[in-house]
């Protein structure tokens, strides 16, 4: 057994944003149990202080210290906890809880573990070295850290009194605080790592089915008047109170503002952000059109300008011919709210300069437009910020990538040379990247297709319309792929109706600034006659990508749950089957969005026909549920009872041989047919769980985390037989988490089964909630 014996730490060398977890007292205090004149923990020589837990009331357990064993890391690494406990043995075997708290006192994200040798075991002094996850959407901060030990499965917390430097908050239960985790962007940062690479793509080329068209809004009469008309790609994120705020801007800059993507509305009180109007081309704050915004905790928000300079505005123009084009330079700003999007400023011109052109404003100018134009929207890489703008020249034109480590300083973004991001951006050049041409309006990860996917409206061998292409690394892109077939503006008759400004946003996206896609993404687009300019409409239809082995293997409905408000869920599948949340919370929990239910709510979806399985289902999903309770746990079931039950996945009670396992059912010759799997899932961690059935062969097969579990027979089942007009329910009678269910109507393989774990993973790690 360990002593008292100061202990040497390692340090691990990692890129910024630094991650450091700052201890509590002055470098004299006495350690607890071994007094004062024994030295402190070093780390390579510094004095590293710790807190001390007192024992309570004659308990045998010390939370002795926590301290860092990497006392640098950045955001998405691992960083290395020691804890060391003294006294013991306990009576029981208790876990130690550590949690790490965001502004809400909310946990952030926490780790739990078992000691070893467990407490029922220990003598004297017991050291334990954990390596804990920082999660890499975790936002810049401090983090108040609270630790404690607790009796599984019930939780009860073992009672501690707080030494000198540690605090128990008011109100907590038997949780106490140790420390602080701060993420912070060193400065200035150094220049940030090339990204790593996202996960395996699915490969192969994918073809595309669109849905109706939809129209969101007219202008001038459904907007906030004449200058509120669409002139941009709508850009969509998550404020600090859950709301969605999008934007598809001109000039004068308004929101939109509301629950969901489904229920926005425009804010007509004042436009966010007014241009500036400014005649000096270098101060590059004339025209202003809101962009790219991106956020990190919904409050602060840092966007970027498309500014053009109009010279022919200023009495600053002598173009040949009067084309006033030649007359147009371009810019990219930086502009920030902090009031969560109320409003938006920047820094005095020219200090909020992101992007400018090395050559000068002239007013002779023949080469059209000049300058950085149009960035596309942002999104995030290991702790790096990426986009891609258009650059033109008197002589090249065409897409450039830049990337920053710190988004609210316009000095720290970076050009992509050829050779790396090393650029610069005021007065500079870039390295045009091939395969995108004009396919540069919208960014984002295609968890779906495991790869960057850009689109954007363009002219190409196949005619005018919506293009796509994908990326590993977001400075080398894939030939185009026309995704929707659609007259670009310009290219018919002033007359007739044209599109441009494409985007994609998907609904269930559980990221803060709608950053990554999936199979079936909303296609925003912008709809209008040039011959009446002031008259568009903002357009999205309902786009699904298939490759070629999933054509025609789609799901019936699936609800990711990402919503921070109201009681209405999007379904993330192209079938838009919308369901209504009742007596359960809309939480964020671990790093996910979730619906909480504790026995009494549920969600439920009416009857549709999609809704019905015939032939063959799956039903899938993540649950966490702290225990078996004394009825059956319904994960998904359509069913009026046994006689008329198409489908359903439970997990069994407490007192019932199915106790803790997932048990699917079906009717039967009028009577309820079920089977189980062999793992119990009811254990207070998170699993995908999944069930399969197929008539064909009359076996339900039974998964969890992505592994075959369980196969078992339903002798005379079939789906048709149990078929209702029931609504689909998710949670009834429920305890614990739902983070996303989806219901196929076809038995998934295992493979299948398997790549879905694997992308709801990546997609997880890329865009996790803010």
């Amino acid at each position: 057994m360990k002593t008292c014996a100061s202990q040497a730490l390692r340090r691990r060398s990692t890129p910024s944003p630094l991650l450091t977890l700052l201890a509590a007292l002055p470098a004299a205090l006495p350690l607890h149990g071994c007094g004062a004149d024994v030295a402190p923990p070093t780390l390579d020589g510094a004095t590293v202080t710790a807190p001390v837990l007192g024992v309570s009331g004659g308990g045998a357990v010390t939370i002795f210290a926590i301290s860092p064993v990497a006392p640098a890391t950045a955001p998405g690494a691992v960083v290395s906890v020691s804890f060391r406990f003294e006294g013991g043995p306990t009576e029981l075997q208790y876990k130690v809880f550590t949690h790490f708290l965001n502004g809400a006192g909310d946990i952030a994200f926490g780790h739990d573990f078992m000691p070893t040798p467990p407490t029922s075991a220990w003598q004297t002094s017991v050291t334990q070295t954990e390596s804990i996850a920082v999660p890499p959407w975790l936002p810049l901060g401090t983090y108040p850290v609270l630790a404690g030990l607790y009796l599984p499965p019930a939780g009860d917390r073992l009672p501690l009194a707080p030494g000198p430097g540690v605090t128990e908050p008011a109100g907590d239960y038997r949780r106490y605080q140790v420390g602080t985790l701060t993420v912070a962007e060193s400065a200035p940062p150094p220049p940030p790592p090339p990204p790593p690479p996202p996960p395996p793509a699915a490969g192969g080329a994918f073809t595309v089915e669109l849905g109706p068209e939809e129209v969101l809004f007219s202008s001038p009469g459904g907007s906030c008047g004449a200058l509120d008309l669409p002139d941009a790609p709508p850009r969509a994120f998550v404020d600090a109170s859950g709301r969605v705020q999008l934007f598809a801007t001109h000039y004068a800059n308004y929101r939109m503002v509301g629950d969901t993507l489904d229920a926005l509305a425009h804010d007509c009180g004042a436009p966010v952000l007014s241009s500036h109007f400014d005649p000096e081309p270098r101060h590059y704050d004339d025209f202003e059109w809101l962009t790219a915004p991106y956020t990190l905790d919904g409050q602060t928000i840092h966007a970027l300008v498309h500014n053009e300079y109009h010279g022919w505005d200023h009495d600053n123009c002598d173009s040949m011919g009067g084309n006033i084009i030649n007359c147009w330079w371009n810019s990219i700003t930086l502009a920030v709210s902090t009031d969560a999007g109320s409003s938006y400023h920047h820094a005095p011109a020219p200090a909020h300069l992101i992007a400018s052109s090395p050559f000068d404003y002239a007013r002779h100018n023949t080469a059209g437009h000049i300058g950085f134009f149009e960035p596309s929207s942002v999104v995030r890489q290991g702790g790096v910020y990426y986009f891609v703008m258009n650059h033109r020249t008197p002589t090249v034109e065409g897409p450039c990538v830049m990337r920053t480590a710190n988004l609210a300083d316009p000095s720290a973004y970076r050009l992509w040379d050829g050779a790396g991001f090393n650029t610069p951006g005021d007065r500079a050049d870039c390295a045009v990247v091939a395969n995108l041409g004009g396919v540069r309006s919208h960014l984002s990860f295609n968890a779906y297709l495991g790869r960057y996917l850009m689109v954007g409206f363009d002219y190409g061998p196949e005619g005018t319309g919506v293009y796509a292409s994908t990326s590993a690394d977001l400075v080398t892109w894939d030939a185009r792929t026309l995704i929707a077939a659609l007259p670009l503006v310009g290219s018919v008759p002033a007359t007739e109706m044209s599109y441009a400004y494409a985007a994609l946003l998907q609904p269930g996206d559980e990221s803060r600034n709608f950053e990554v896609t999936d199979r079936a993404p909303y296609l925003y687009a912008v709809k209008w006659r040039l011959a009446d300019n002031g008259v568009r409409s903002l357009v999205r239809r309902r786009l699904r990508l298939s490759l070629s082995a999933d054509q025609g293997r789609v799901p019936r409905v699936a609800y990711d749950f990402a919503e921070r408000r109201g009681t209405r869920l999007a379904d993330s599948g192209m079938g838009a089957v919308t369901a209504d949340l009742v007596g359960g919370t809309l939480a964020a929990l671990e790093g996910r969005r979730v619906v909480q239910l504790s026995g009494e709510g549920v969600v439920a979806a009416a009857h549709q026909p999609r809704l019905a399985a015939a032939a063959g289902i799956t039903i899938e999903g993540w649950v966490k549920l702290p225990g078996p309770t004394a009825d059956w746990q319904v994960l998904a079931a359509k069913e009026q009872g046994c006689a008329a039950r198409n489908y359903g996945l439970y997990v069994g009670p407490t007192g019932h041989r199915f106790v803790g396992r997932l048990h699917f059912s079906l009717t039967a010759l009028g009577q309820c047919s079920g089977t189980v799997g062999n793992a119990v899932v009811a254990d207070n961690a998170w699993h995908h769980v999944a069930a399969t059935f197929s008539d064909a062969t009359g076996e339900a097969r039974y998964y969890v985390d992505g592994v075959l579990d369980a196969v078992a027979s339903h002798p005379g089942a079939t789906l048709a037989q149990g078929q209702s007009a029931a609504p689909l329910e998710i949670g009834r009678r429920l305890v614990g988490a739902v983070d996303r269910m989806a219901v196929h109507g076809y038995p998934m393989t295992a493979a299948e089964i398997a790549a879905v774990v694997a992308r709801d993973r990546a997609r997880r790690a890329l865009g996790a909630p803010q």
